[in-house]
């Protein structure tokens, strides 16, 4: 009797690795966004102390306007390149979740397939 579930058994063994990969993907992908968030943090606020130590030696309007401008070029800069990583992060983390998908996908497909023709 119970070679009757075998297929069965096997059919959800064999769904498991692609959910563990999906897993395992969805790990890496949390991982590299939360080191992207705490690097981009610090450089801000790194950014941030040197820019008010920088102001307790202005003594001019035109040098703090100076430093505000520098301060918002740097600032600006560094929220742009941190845009730009997490597109090409998003782009790259797209590619392997398509990737995954059509292999789950495929992977699902040959195990019903498999079970249905056991059954028949």
């Amino acid at each position: 009797m119970t070679q009757f579930y075998d297929p069965f058994t096997d059919f959800n063994r064999n769904l498991a690795k692609p959910l563990a990969q999906f897993n395992a993907l969805a790990t890496r992908a949390t991982e590299t966004l939360t080191k992207q968030n705490i690097n981009t943090a610090n450089e801000l606020l790194n950014l941030n102390v040197k820019h008010v130590q920088s102001l307790a030696n202005v003594r001019k309007l035109e040098d703090m306007i100076s430093l505000q401008t520098t301060y918002l070029n740097e600032a600006s800069n560094k929220c742009v390149s941190y845009v730009n990583d997490l597109f090409d992060s998003a782009l790259k983390m797209s590619a392997d979740w398509s990737k995954m998908f059509e292999e789950g996908v495929k992977t699902a497909s040959e195990e019903t397939a498999r079970v249905v023709k056991s059954k028949v």
